[in-house]
Order: structure tokens, then sequence, then C-alpha cells
């Protein structure tokens, strides 16, 4: 079973994922969380009611009482999604185009506009549903200043979009660039993936066109068995050390800085393993924050990071203009690592 979409940018967009042993197979849709209709406020406040005082909480340990503290923060933050967070429904064949190169100013000024005036006519209708108005009360935007808001904004979208199309082909000037131009175009590049062929002509099984995959493109990558001497010298140092939040060593990170590699995330991204995109972090109290922020302090002091944050979540886009997918190096892999890294 594989995920496919139509090719964006300089690749195929796609993310391909091979189901193994999964009751599933045959879905071609799932659950996921719509973070745009998350409910901040309650979100917000169940986080931080359940996150110590800045005061209390993790102050001494070692990397398993990092460990107890990172996946007790997790399970927090999940357990708030679940109460406040609708979800929708995602089609699996179906990407949205999230790479948008030909995005401008123009399109960025439109949309902050209808999202302000989009929750601007939205609270004012709950507001007069509520009786909170006064009789002569006049909004400042209606729904026809909505509309002309999103009329604005998808005409300044068309201009961005083939502004950047007139751009791109007059950058063509050789013979090559205009043969890579034509096999981006090809529908072939939104071809079925297949499990790959032996040298006999005989079809792989799922797992062993993932273990042709994973060699092709991580030739150094470590059996379980070759690992186990890595993870025996990272026990024994995880045995070996402690930490103390209140070392001045650990001034180095500070509230300021974390919060700005938070702001520095764009909202909305592939997760990592822990499926949680930046948007989430953004939402946090000062509570929270502490916590997360001892969290680091923690690591950095141990020089380790938790059992969870060394999970990274591999995905398969394949390259587009290719006459055949059933080939490791007609893909190129992606790691996408939890946002807390």
């Amino acid at each position: 079973s594989v995920r496919d979409c139509s090719p964006e940018g300089d690749h195929c967009s796609t993310e391909f994922v091979f189901h193994l042993k999964d009751s599933n197979i045959h879905e071609t849709t799932e659950e996921v969380y719509d973070f745009k209709k998350l409910k901040v406020r309650q979100f917000l406040e169940y986080v931080e009611e359940n996150c110590p005082e800045s005061h209390n909480g993790m102050k001494q340990g070692n990397l398993e009482t990092l460990n107890n503290e990172v996946n007790d923060f997790y399970k927090i933050i999940k357990e708030a999604l679940e109460k406040f967070c609708p979800t929708k429904i995602r089609d699996k064949r179906k990407q949205s185009d999230h790479t948008k190169v030909w995005w401008d100013k123009h399109c960025k000024k439109w949309r902050r506009k209808l999202t302000k005036i989009k929750s601007y006519v939205r609270k004012t209708q709950k507001d007069k549903e509520k009786g909170l108005l006064p009789p002569n009360f006049k909004p400042k935007f209606t729904s026809d200043d909505q509309k002309e808001a999103y009329q604005e904004y998808c005409k300044a979208m068309r201009k961005a979009n083939k502004k950047q199309w007139q751009k791109d082909i007059a950058s063509k000037l050789s013979m090559r660039d205009l043969g890579n131009l034509q096999k981006s175009l090809k529908p072939k590049a939104n071809a079925e993936v297949n499990c790959f062929k032996n040298r006999d002509g005989t079809s792989m099984t799922p797992i062993e066109t993932l273990n042709t995959l994973c060699k092709e493109h991580f030739p150094d990558c470590k059996t379980p068995e070759q690992q186990e001497p890595l993870n025996s010298a990272r026990q024994q140092k995880a045995n070996e050390v402690q930490f103390d939040i209140s070392d001045e060593r650990a001034g180095v990170i500070t509230l300021d800085k974390l919060k700005k590699a938070i702001a520095d995330n764009g909202s909305i991204r592939g997760p990592g393993s822990d499926e949680i995109p930046p948007i989430v972090y953004k939402k946090l109290g000062p509570k929270a924050l502490q916590r997360l922020l001892k969290i680091y302090k923690a690591s950095y002091l141990l020089s380790l990071h938790p059992d969870v944050w060394l999970d990274v979540k591999v995905i398969f886009i394949p390259k587009p203009g290719k006459e055949s997918y059933s080939a490791p190096r007609s893909f190129r892999p992606i790691s996408l690592m939890p946002v807390f890294l």
C-alpha cells in the first residue's frame, strides 16, 4: 500500500508508506488532528493545570528521571489534544501543496488580514447571539468585508503563482534545464509504486523492499547486534552521570532562547515520530515552558538525549520523471525528528 500525490517543486512531494503486518493495509483514509480548530484557551489551561510550579518539579536525577519527565510531559500534551483538538479524515493518497515557493508578501498580507476579519466576525456573531452587544453597535468588519478579503487573497495567490511560473520558465537557459522541466511535468512522476524486483525477476516482499532501500541509502546503518556495544556504552554512561538543574553550566539555556527557538519553527511542518507539530508548542503557557526548559537543561548537563528523542521517522520520496520506481535510487530519503530536537 502506498500514499501518492501530484509532483510539487523539484521533487514529487509524495510520502510513500509501506504498511507491514498492518490490519488497516487497505485503508486509504486516516483520522488526524485538525490543529486549525484547536481550542487554544482550554488546551493551554489543561496543560498548565497539570504542570508543576516553576519552583517545583524536576530538580535532580539521572537519565531515568529525565526519561520519566519527558514521557509525562508528552502524556499531558496528548491528553490535552485528545480533549480539545478536533480530528478530521485525511485521504492518504492526496497531499496538500506545502511547498509554495511562489508565496510572497502580498499573499502573506491578505491571509493575515482575512484571518483577522474572520476571527472578528466570528467573535462578534457569538457575542450578538449571547446579547453582549449594545443595540446601536456598529461592527468594524462584516461578512461582506470577509468575502472581499477572501477574493483579494485568491487574487494575490493567482498573481504570485503566475509570476513565479514565469520567473521559473525564464531561468531555463540550457537544454538540460528544459529537459529537467519536461521530466518534472511528466505524469509518470505520480506512478504507482510496487515492491522491488530481485535479479531473477521475482518480486521482493515489502520487508525485503524496505531493507533494500535502507541498505542503498544508509549503507553504514548498523544491525541491532552491531548496535549493542553502543547501547551498552550509553547505558553505562547513564548509570554514572547525574544532573542538578541549579548547576551554573545550564545557565546558557534560557527561557528567552527557548521561546525564540519555538517561534522560529513553522507552525505546521512534518512532525517526527511523536506526531506533534510546532504549533502545539507555540500554545504552551509559562508553567509548561518552564518544565520544558528544565528538560533541556537536564539533557544538556547529562550530555544525553532522552530515549524518546532518539526515534527518527524516515520517509522515502520518489524523484520525478523516472521511467520506473522499482529501484532504490528512484527515491531519496528525508528524516523527520521530534520538534524538541
